[in-house]
C-alpha cells in the first residue's frame, strides 16, 4: 500500500509538470491559429521554459530533500533555514541572469512581418507630411541602478513559495492516506499478533512447566508459590488486556519482561546464568507492546542447554527520553539440539513486519549470529502514550 501511494504521488507531480511545461506553447499555438496575423514568438516560449526549468529544479530539491526533513524527520529548524537559503539563492540567481536575459531580448532577431503589416507599410500608405526635426546630438547616458528585488523577482519568489507550499500539501495528503492505511493494517496485525503470541510464543508447554513448578512450590515454599501465581496472572493480564494498544508505557513493558524472566528462571538449573540490567524507568512515553518479550523468549528457547553452561544477557537503556536501546545476547547450544520454531520459523519476520507497520523507517535492528552467540540490538523511538484512546479487546473477541 505505501508503494501505491508513492506511485500515485509521483504520477501527480509528473502530470502537473507536463501541464506546466506544455501550457505556454499551447496558448501561443491557439492564439496563432485563431489570428493569422500573429506569428509564434519562439523566443518567448524558450524564455518561459527556462524559467519553468528553474522552478522544476527547485521543486526537485524541495520534494526529495527538504520536505522529508520536515515531514518524516521532524527537523523543523533545519527545514526553515534550508528554505530561507533556497529563497535567497533563487533571488540572487534571478538578479544575476536578469541582465543576461535583458541583453538577449534587446539583440534578439525581429520577427518577420505578417502580410497585413507589409500591406500597411506599402508606399500607398506613405505619409508625406513634414516631420518635426529633433536634435540628434549625442547625450550622456545615465543608467539607473536596478534594485536587487524588482517586481518580477518578487512575483517569481512568491510563486516559488506557493509551489513549495503546494508540494507540502500534496505530500501531507498522501502521507495522511498512507498513515491511515498503515493504521488499518496495524489494527488487523495487532489482533493476529496477539493470537499468535498466545498460541505460539507463550507455548502451552511453557505454561504447563510453570504451573508444575508452582505446584511443587506449594509444599516447599508456599509464599514463593503465591508470589509466582501473582506474577503469572500479571503476565497474562498484560497480554490479554494491555497488549492490544499500539503504544504501551515503557514501565509496563519492562515490568512484563521482568515477570517473564522470573517465570522462565523457575524452569532451569544453576547452569543457566541470566543477567539483566533494567534501570529505573521514569519515562512517561512508551513503545510497541510485547516486542521486547519476543526477543527474550527467543533467547530462552534457543540459548539454553541442559547439558552445558548457558548464559543470557538482557540490557535496556533509555537515552534523553527520546529512544531506547535494547540488547539481548545469548549463548548458542553446544549439544546440537535444535528446537523448531512453533510459529513455523517466521517469528523474526513477523516482528520486523510489526515494527515496520508501527515505526516505518524510524527504528533500527542489528542482529549478529556467530558460532557461539546470538545478539540482537534494537533501537526504538519513544512515543507519547494516550491512555484515553486505548481500545481494550473483550474476551468475546478471543472466543470468536
Amino acid at each position: 500500500m505505501p508503494t501505491i501511494n508513492i506511485k500515485q504521488e509521483n504520477v501527480t507531480y509528473i502530470a502537473m509538470w507536463l501541464l506546466l511545461f506544455s501550457t505556454p506553447m499551447l496558448i501561443l499555438i491557439i492564439h496563432a491559429s485563431s489570428n493569422s496575423n500573429l506569428d509564434i514568438d519562439w523566443w518567448t516560449i524558450i524564455h518561459i521554459e527556462e524559467i519553468l526549468g528553474i522552478y522544476f529544479v527547485a521543486f526537485l530539491f524541495h520534494n526529495f530533500l527538504l520536505a522529508p526533513m520536515l515531514l518524516y524527520k521532524q527537523q523543523t529548524g533545519r527545514y526553515v533555514c534550508s528554505i530561507l537559503i533556497l529563497v535567497v539563492a533563487f533571488i540572487a540567481l534571478q538578479s544575476w541572469i536578469r541582465p543576461i536575459m535583458h541583453e538577449q531580448k534587446r539583440h534578439r532577431p525581429r520577427a518577420e512581418m505578417s502580410m497585413t503589416q507589409r500591406y500597411y507599410k506599402a508606399d500607398n500608405f506613405r505619409d508625406d507630411r513634414p516631420r518635426p526635426q529633433f536634435d540628434d546630438r549625442p547625450r550622456p547616458q545615465f543608467k539607473e541602478p536596478r534594485p536587487f528585488i524588482g517586481p518580477a523577482e518578487l512575483t517569481n519568489t512568491l510563486a516559488l513559495i506557493f509551489l513549495m507550499g503546494m508540494n507540502l500539501g500534496v505530500k501531507l495528503y498522501y502521507k495522511a492516506d498512507k498513515d491511515r492505511n498503515r493504521m488499518e493494517q496495524l489494527e488487523k496485525e495487532n489482533l493476529k499478533q496477539r493470537l499468535n503470541y498466545l498460541r505460539y510464543q507463550i507455548s502451552p508447554h511453557f505454561f504447563m512447566n510453570t504451573l508444575n513448578n508452582i505446584h511443587a512450590l506449594v509444599d516447599i515454599d508456599p509464599e514463593k508459590a503465591k508470589k509466582s501465581i501473582v506474577e503469572l496472572s500479571k503476565l497474562m493480564r498484560h497480554i490479554l488486556y494491555d497488549g492490544d494498544t499500539n503504544i504501551s508505557p515503557l514501565s509496563d513493558e519492562v515490568q512484563f519482561l521482568q515477570n517473564y524472566i522470573a517465570l522462565m528462571k523457575m524452569r532451569f538449573t544453576g547452569m543457566v546464568k541470566v543477567n539483566t540490567d533494567f534501570p529505573a524507568m521514569t519515562s512517561q512515553k512508551g513503545i510497541a507492546p510485547l516486542i521486547l518479550a519476543i526477543f527474550a523468549e527467543n533467547a530462552f528457547k534457543h540459548g539454553v542447554s541442559y547439558k552445558s553452561p548457558s548464559n543470557i544477557n538482557i540490557t535496556l537503556r533509555c537515552h534523553n527520553n527520546e529512544f531506547i536501546l535494547f540488547t539481548c545476547k545469548n549463548s548458542k547450544r553446544k549439544d546440537g539440539a535444535k528446537e523448531k520454531d512453533l510459529d513455523g520459523g517466521i517469528g523474526l519476520k513477523n516482528v520486523k513486519n510489526r515494527l515496520e507497520l508501527i515505526y516505518g523507517d524510524r527504528y533500527h535492528i542489528d542482529i549478529k549470529d556467530t558460532e557461539d552467540n546470538y545478539k540482537v540490538r534494537l533501537l526504538l523511538p519513544l512515543e507519547n502514550t494516550n491512555t484515553n484512546n486505548k481500545q481494550r479487546v473483550r474476551l468475546t473477541c478471543w472466543r470468536n
